[in-house]
């Protein structure tokens, strides 16, 4: 599904208005505990922020429309689970538009359930809209049977404006900063060498260690899992360069060198591009990222970032090397290119 980045980061959803700020108060419970075992969602496989941007495309799809039941159709089609695909989070992308996907049916039910709630709340959907989306879930119980589960845990309409006792809209205002500066981690991280990305994290946790606020032992939990899951990261990676290795190639700069890694590779297309007329200004940088993993299998994930060529770092330095001594043979004025671009 492509969708508009309307919200960048949690913040954004949370004072668009009151009925986003309660359905993301659910939401919180959504990821944090689940309504039911169905009803667990993940961040890492369905972020938050993306999610919401989903509802509110498909709230902006039928607004003033007479006859919806089509759209749903359609979004319920959009919405289909693609297990293990990587939706990168809104924050990283550059792109107005972006596509992510669903990963089971509890983040799809969850999308066009919140998409029915807050229409109706913010008068975006008519009654006969509503009856509608009611009709579609009730016909389709297999994939929709727990629309109502969710409906239930939604703060009462009337409610809305006061949103929560105040320890809890303290606890949520907590919990979205506490977000939004993982996000930023997250931003951070994404420009750093894997070495780096340890030190990084190491010193901002210790910003947030000690009997502190509510907010800084959140923070401080959420930095030390995400030192867990970067180590893992950094192993999966590498093991994925490994598997990915082809038999060596020369190097412009001597010796050899194992195939082509997701950095590398981000090069030689960056290069084979250019001759084409085709560079980041005229064309989409997931549109490469997807291309390439077509090609080697590297994630869309890493690819992407890789694209964000920093030509001032050591290591970009020597994959240039790298690249090339792969194009010299067939590409020449290519691999002088890139010589020029060494030593510029």
């Amino acid at each position: 599904m492509f969708v508009k980045r309307y919200f960048h980061t949690v913040v954004d959803v949370v004072f668009e208005s009151p009925d986003y700020g309660c359905a993301y108060a659910l939401l919180t419970k959504i990821y944090s505990a689940g309504l039911t075992p169905e009803l667990q969602i993940y961040e890492r496989d369905f972020p938050s922020v993306t999610l919401c941007n989903c509802v509110k495309h498909i709230l902006d799809e039928i607004e003033g429309k007479e006859a919806i039941g089509p759209y749903l159709k359609e979004f319920h089609k959009q919405l289909e689970p693609m297990p293990g695909y990587k939706n990168t989070l809104p924050e990283l992308l550059d792109d107005k538009i972006y596509e992510c996907h669903t990963t089971s049916n509890g983040q799809r039910c969850t999308v066009m359930t919140l998409a029915l709630a807050i229409g109706v709340t913010s008068r975006i959907i008519t009654e006969k809209q509503k009856l509608a989306f009611n009709n579609f879930f009730l016909a389709d119980k297999e994939h929709y049977s727990q629309f109502p589960a969710i409906l239930l845990k939604l703060t009462p309409e009337d409610e809305r404006y006061l949103l929560h006792e105040p320890e809890e809209m303290i606890a949520l205002h907590d919990q979205c900063l506490a977000m939004a500066i993982m996000e930023s981690v997250e931003l951070s991280m994404s420009r750093l060498e894997p070495a780096a990305k340890r030190k990084f994290l190491g010193d901002t946790a210790e910003l947030f260690m000690g009997d502190k606020s509510y907010l800084y032992r959140m923070v401080s939990g959420l930095l030390v899992h995400r030192f867990d899951l970067l180590e893992r990261e950094i192993k999966a990676e590498q093991a994925a360069n490994d598997a990915a290795a082809s038999p060596s190639i020369a190097s412009a700069d001597g010796g050899t060198t194992k195939g082509a890694t997701a950095d590398q590779l981000a090069l030689l297309f960056y290069y084979l591009f250019r001759e084409l007329h085709i560079d980041f200004t005229n064309s989409d940088k997931t549109a490469w990222a997807r291309l390439i993993h077509f090609i080697s299998g590297h994630s869309i994930e890493n690819l992407r970032k890789y694209l964000n060529i920093d030509f001032d770092r050591k290591s970009v330095q020597k994959d240039l090397g790298i690249v090339q001594g792969a194009l010299q043979e067939l590409f020449p004025a290519v691999a002088q290119r890139i010589e020029n671009d060494k030593k510029g």
